[in-house]
């Protein structure tokens, strides 16, 4: 329910706490690019079964959650990878584990670890493409 009271303060507080973040990152010259993981129900149609009763939530896209999140850096300044996009568009079900834990797992964290660096890479940002 993006337009609840609930969903419109939680944004609020995101907002504030990405603002600060980004002023602290430039306090002490730390370069900050946000990395947006989206849940496997929002990027995949079935998720362990799981799916959204669309009578109850009318209002429900899968973009609810990472969109304000991307808005939110677009009028910040923050660089960010969104992987929402990637993940929708590689089979997500195998990028997360199952059976009550929707976490990432080995497959999601390469598939996000190779797109972060590309961009990395391509937006020159300090380190990338270095050996360590």
């Amino acid at each position: 329910m993006p337009k609840s009271v609930s969903a419109r303060y939680k944004v609020a507080l995101m907002r504030a706490m990405l603002g600060r973040m980004r002023d602290m990152a430039a306090r002490s010259r730390v370069p900050l690019v946000l990395l947006l993981v989206p849940h496997p129900s929002d990027v995949t149609d079935h998720y362990d079964g799981w799916r959204v009763d669309r009578k109850r939530f009318p209002d429900y896209d899968g973009r609810n959650q990472i969109a304000p999140l991307e808005d939110m850096a677009r009028a910040l300044g923050i660089p960010f990878v969104s992987l929402y996009d990637v993940f929708r568009t590689h089979d997500a079900n195998s990028l997360y584990f199952h059976g009550g834990d929707d976490h990432w797992n080995a497959a999601g964290q390469r598939l996000a670890a190779d797109v972060t660096a590309n961009y990395l890479v391509a937006h020159g940002l300090p380190g990338a493409g270095r050996a360590p």
